[in-house]
């Protein structure tokens, strides 16, 4: 993935209308990530930030890691972006599409308020199908977990493998939404199903991740020791090692 090339944030102009041009600056401190993650650097990491836009006046934005077919897609939680996955991009270095959910980042602002999975599953799978149609793994943090499980079951093709991250539709969101429909979503899932927990976390109880096995007996239940919640900060390089080795598992 690190390309012996300048940090890029586009495309070359005129090939891409879909394509952001933004400044540098907004990778500024990919150096200092990779230098508190104990990784040294032969060349900066080549990063795009892309959009798609899913109807008028609403737009995805994303960031392309590498210049090779992204093979896996990111998508984060609540009030957060796709700069959440930085540090897990360079621990992991393969090529990877880091999405902002509708409302978030560089993505549309919202006109209302609703932030559920189907709403942002409905927006990401433009975006995955644009950007990264082949992709071996979708990994969902949080609300982009339940997402990941909302993709999976609207547009299979585009999920390979669901890696869903410390959170399971007995989670509530913040407007209360009830996300128990989700079950059944989860249920169906036909691919490999990752669930990671936080080892220090107690967002997903132990009579979630039985419920899970209850609903889909070929899921894999992990636990990263001494990570919280959010998994992917607390322990990027524990992760991007079971990310890693989950794509070699057929």
């Amino acid at each position: 993935m690190f390309l012996p090339s300048t940090l890029r944030t586009g495309f070359e102009r005129g090939k891409d209308p879909m394509v952001s041009h933004f400044q540098d600056d907004e990778f500024a401190q990919l150096p200092r990530n990779a230098a508190e993650l104990g990784l040294t650097l032969d060349a900066p990491p080549v990063v795009q930030r892309v959009g798609t836009d899913i109807r008028e006046g609403v737009h995805v934005s994303s960031l392309l890691w590498a210049t090779e077919p992204p093979r896996i897609v990111f998508l984060h939680d609540s009030g957060q972006d796709a700069h959440t996955w930085d540090a897990l991009n360079l621990a992991l270095g393969l090529p990877a599409l880091a999405v902002d959910l509708p409302g978030h980042g560089h993505s549309t602002p919202l006109d209302h308020p609703d932030h559920s999975p189907w709403n942002a599953a409905d927006a990401v799978a433009h975006a995955v199908r644009r950007w990264a149609p082949e992709a071996e793994a979708v990994v969902g943090a949080s609300l982009g977990g339940l997402t990941t499980i909302r993709l999976a079951a609207i547009v299979p093709e585009l999920v390979r493998r669901a890696i869903v991250l410390d959170v399971t539709p007995s989670a509530v969101l913040d407007d209360g939404q009830d996300l128990s429909a989700l079950w059944d979503d989860l249920a169906g899932i036909g691919v490999p199903l990752t669930l990671i927990r936080g080892g220090a976390s107690d967002f997903v109880s132990d009579s979630d991740a039985d419920e899970v096995r209850r609903r889909n007996p070929a899921a894999r239940i992990l636990a990263v020791p001494h990570a919280g919640h959010t998994v992917h900060n607390d322990a990027p390089r524990e992760l991007a090692e079971i990310i890693g080795s989950s794509l070699e598992t057929v």
